[in-house]
């Protein structure tokens, strides 16, 4: 930081050319690290999936050269039960969670239940969607879900 003596006597810190350039180039470096990467809520209401309904799929896919981080997922039932959650590639129908599916997580026996993945653990690419087996007894009434999304080129620094 450089002095200047300010009419009033008093001595203020200000900075100088080099020590300004310095701070915006750090800047500059930040807004690009994040640049096209944000977070995002979404929330379903499930209209009352019933009871041993095989599945309810999650409408939400990213879009394309865009890669998903499922950070978090929760299920609202009706009455208590085990949801389990499976992930569906592109191509792949969305029918019923065998074939082309993979097993996911399962939450507890509650009314409310959900899952929680570390970055890299449950990943979403365009076309590729979550399904949710309905539990046994009762309904889905809705469906919560936040993502981190990221360009799929830049996939490696998220995994960081």
């Amino acid at each position: 930081m450089s002095l200047a003596k300010i009419d009033f006597g008093e001595t203020v810190d200000l900075l100088n050319k080099s020590e300004l350039q310095d701070a915006l180039r750090e800047d500059a470096a930040l807004r690009r690290a994040v640049s096209g990467v944000k977070t995002m809520d979404y929330f379903y209401n499930a209209s009352q999936i019933g009871s041993n309904v095989n599945t309810y799929t999650i409408p939400a896919s990213p879009a394309g050269g865009y890669i998903w981080a499922v950070m978090n997922i929760g299920f609202e039932l009706s009455a208590a039960g085990v949801t389990r959650l499976y992930k569906e590639g592109a191509g792949v129908p969305l029918s019923t969670p065998i074939g082309g599916s993979r097993f996911v997580g399962q939450t507890a026996s509650t009314i409310a239940n959900s899952l929680s993945f570390s970055k890299g653990q449950c990943m979403l690419r365009n076309g590729e969607h979550l399904i949710g087996l309905a539990p046994g007894a009762g309904f889905i009434l809705s469906v919560f879900m936040t993502v981190i999304e990221i360009p799929a080129e830049r996939i490696g620094e998220l995994l960081l």
